[in-house]
């Protein structure tokens, strides 16, 4: 099947028919029935699974070929294939994250690039065949590319199975040659634990040509026994920086869902279609101010939403809080005005940062999100620092900025694209005698709609416990 994508008004609705796809395939070909008073029942009909699987093996064929066609349309820039390319793999994203459950901690365990990277067509249409094979075989299996996706680095497939009656799910690598062959059978003797790695070295039976190549199947299978074992159970090691992670839960140790404000998103957005001037603004928590503009014309768009947001925080600093002030005065005596935000394109951001909760997850009309594709409507953030700091204190959370010296050392230990800092200090607060630091947290309240007084007032509970074990911990 070919069509002619173009223009983007053409490339957008192929793309509407694939996400809908995607997002409803099996529900449209076997619905749904028994319903009860409390909702669905979840014990899903027999071939309702395979129906879904049908359809996503059907959505990521497409993509492929659209992938195809996007690469070898002279008519588009090098800048807008990467745009269209990324619209589609956001697509990927969400099946993958359906897949594992939307557990964020998850996806940011098997992402391990500081970048999305680029896609490879010619490998992904041979992990395409193998994938295709194996979906054949069973329709209560699906197997999913995971270069088509932007956050899945750690495997070549990730795999859901259904044929025990319950939900499996498995991170395959694909080997090919001779000495990868010969190399994993001899990896067999070694536990999956990062000591392997050294005594590996020293291994008289591994030929020192093939030694770096060993080491790299190794660490790799550890990594995917970490990433299975924190897909199993909900805890274990960071893959990426050797640390138990710790999934913040209630009192009964259950995770919680994070909530976000989409609802709200939603309103500024409809409120700045029915406005003439397009525009409509907003504030979430004291601390992060949302700006909308709609416009037929992208440019004209933006400018108004970077006055909308611009307004919402000169809004708050007119008419201050006396807490407001004195947090902004004290924070200025370390970093500057300008280092005390962080601003930006909240559909950019989350198309372009990895790992994220996929845009087309958010809780907004589709048409919307159409909107925010073709660049149409476009919202504006600023994240504030003393309103996150006034936040903090109003749930009882006592927030204060790192050295920088401090700050330098988490970003050397666990990579600086893993680290956010203000004027290159990171926000922290105290459990117990211990400092936490907030260093990947913050960019959820921009990239998955998360709201930050709900991570606050975690954080004000953990703050107030009397631990046991070693507070220190990977993240939530």
């Amino acid at each position: 099947m070919i069509n002619k994508i173009g223009h983007m008004d053409d490339f957008l609705v192929e793309y509407e028919r694939v996400l809908e796809r995607a997002l409803s395939y099996g529900a449209t070909n076997v619905p749904l029935t028994g319903f009860r008073d409390r909702g669905i029942n979840w014990k899903p009909p027999k071939k309702f699974i395979p129906a879904c699987h049908r359809g996503w093996e059907k959505v990521q064929n497409r993509i492929i070929d659209l992938l195809q066609q996007i690469s070898c349309d002279k008519s588009l820039d090098k800048e807008e294939k990467v745009y269209r390319q990324l619209l589609l793999r956001k697509i990927v994203d969400t099946m993958a994250n359906t897949m594992l459950g939307g557990k964020t901690y998850v996806l940011r365990r098997i992402a391990i690039h500081g970048a999305i990277p680029p896609i490879d067509l010619k490998v992904i249409k041979e992990t395409q065949r193998i994938a295709n094979r194996d979906n054949h075989e069973s329709r209560l299996t699906f197997s999913l590319i995971a270069d088509l996706t932007t956050f899945v680095h750690v495997c070549d497939l990730l795999k859901i199975d259904f044929r025990q009656g319950h939900r499996g799910l498995s991170l395959i690598e694909l080997k090919d040659g001779r000495v990868n062959e010969i190399l994993l059978s001899q990896m067999e003797r070694y536990p999956l634990e990062d000591e392997s790695l050294d005594r590996l070295k020293d291994d008289n039976n591994i030929r020192p040509n093939h030694k770096q190549q060993a080491t790299r199947i190794l660490r790799q299978k550890i990594r995917l026994d970490q990433v299975h074992t924190i897909l199993r159970d909900d805890k274990g090691i960071d893959p990426e920086i050797k640390m138990p992670i710790a999934v913040v839960g209630d009192a009964k140790g259950n995770s919680i869902e994070e909530e976000n404000y989409g609802q709200f998103l939603a309103e500024l957005i409809e409120s700045s279609k029915k406005e003439k001037c397009g525009v409509s603004s907003g504030m979430i928590n004291c601390c992060l101010h949302l700006g909308v503009g709609y416009s037929s014309d992208t440019n004209v768009a933006r400018r108004k939403a970077i006055y909308a947001a611009s307004y919402s925080m000169k809004k708050q600093l007119k008419n201050p809080m006396m807490e407001f002030t004195e947090i902004r005065n004290r924070l200025l005596t370390l970093v500057t005005e300008k280092d005390m935000v962080i601003a930006g394109n909240l559909f950019e951001v989350n198309l372009h940062s990895l790992p994220v909760i996929p845009f087309l997850l958010w809780p907004i009309p589709r048409h919307s999100l159409f909107d925010l594709m073709k660049r149409s409507l476009v919202v504006m953030f600023i994240f504030d620092l003393p309103g996150f700091f006034l936040m903090g204190k109003q749930l009882g959370v006592d927030l204060e900025l790192s050295t920088r010296s401090e700050a330098d050392s988490i970003k050397k230990r666990i990579g600086v694209h893993n680290v956010v800092t203000f004027g290159n200090r990171m926000v922290t607060y105290a459990v117990g005698d211990q400092s936490v630091k907030l260093a990947s947290l913050i960019p959820r309240f921009f990239t998955n709609l998360s709201r930050p007084a709900q991570f606050l007032s975690l954080c004000a509970k953990r703050s107030t416990i009397n631990r046991s074990t070693n507070p220190r911990h990977a993240g939530i």
